[in-house]
């Protein structure tokens, strides 16, 4: 299966947490719920990759830029500050708002909004 072949592949970029984050993104982007999950526990089981940058960007934003709520939420439960900024100064929710398809915008910021106010 495709899948299984990505997550086989992906396993070993933990050692690397900044491609780590890259193929993370392109994984959250499918919306695939066993691509998601892996993500999910590989951030459980590797808390630093929570941290780490892919083209200056946080993993805050790329899962903000796609509207991964599940993600998101896990990155704020290992402590991640909502309001990090990227490279260029710009918020997850900006990335948010300036990548997410319209439909899936207005929930993904009402559960941004929300999950900020929950980690304050």
């Amino acid at each position: 299966c495709e899948i299984d072949r990505a997550i086989e592949l992906t396993r070993p970029l933990v050692a690397h947490p900044s491609l780590f984050v890259g193929v993370a993104s392109r994984m959250m982007r499918t919306g695939s719920t066993a691509l998601l999950t892996f993500v999910i526990a590989m951030l459980r089981e590797h808390p630093g990759l929570a941290c780490a940058r892919f083209n200056g960007r946080p993993m805050m934003h790329h899962a903000a830029g796609e509207a991964c709520v599940e993600v998101v939420q896990e990155l704020i439960n290992l402590g991640i500050d909502p309001n990090l900024l990227d490279n260029l100064g710009h918020s997850a929710l900006y990335r948010l708002a300036s990548a997410a398809p319209s439909q899936q915008c207005a929930a993904a910021v009402s559960a941004l909004n929300w999950l900020n106010a929950s980690s304050a």
